[in-house]
Formats: C-alpha cells, structure tokens, sequence
C-alpha cells in the first residue's frame, strides 16, 4: 500500500504491522511539520501570542488528527469493526488504551465486508 493511500485513505484494511507503520508515518510527517514551523516562522515577542504560529499549530493538529484516524479506520476494517469506532480515540484514558490493544489484536483471518484479507 502506497504511504499516500495509508495515510489519507479511508477505505481498505491494514494489518498490525501497516497500522504501526502508519502511526509512525503520521508521528514523522508531524514532527518535520514542526520542524518546517520553527525554521520558517519568526519567533513573536515573548510577551504575545503569535496568531501565525496559533494558526499552523492547529492546522498540524488537524492534519496529525486526519492522518491517524485513516489509519485507524483501516485498522478497525481489518477487526470486523465499523470506522466510527475511531471516535472513541478522542475519550481520555481509552483512547490510548485502544491505541494500543488496536496495534496489538490479531485481525480477521478471513475476507470481511472491508475486504480481503492481507
């Protein structure tokens, strides 16, 4: 799977190791996001509020965000799991737990209703 589709793909199935994949993708096109911030943005008097900086900072969150819910949309398809469960990411505690248990489980071992199996 092309890492374009991983990431901005809603559709398909991903196994554990793509969803790994696709979490460290989303983690390193965000950290050279912020990286591209500091070295192009001027840095704003300490006693102010940049709105330029405000401004991208939300935006990165919003593309971190996409980009981690597409992965795991493509994950939860490969559990037998409807995307809408991505949403319970956004739940303290249990999102992070099932961060974790979604990179964990096996998935389905037969072809489901998201596709065949990887």
């Amino acid at each position: 799977m092309s890492i374009s589709k991983l990431c901005f793909s809603f559709s398909g199935r991903i196994n554990r190791a793509q969803y790994w994949g696709g979490v460290g993708a989303a983690y390193a096109i965000i950290i050279l996001y912020v990286l591209i911030i500091i070295a192009a943005v001027p840095h704003p008097d300490p006693s102010g509020v940049d709105p330029l900086g405000v401004a991208l900072g939300v935006l990165g969150s919003i593309l971190f965000s996409f980009i981690y819910c597409a992965v795991a949309v493509k994950r939860l398809h490969d559990l037998d799991y409807s995307g809408k469960w991505v949403l319970t990411i956004f739940i303290p505690v249990v999102g992070v737990i099932l961060f974790f248990v979604w990179g964990i489980l096996e998935g389905d071992a037969r072809d489901n209703r998201f596709g065949p199996k990887l």
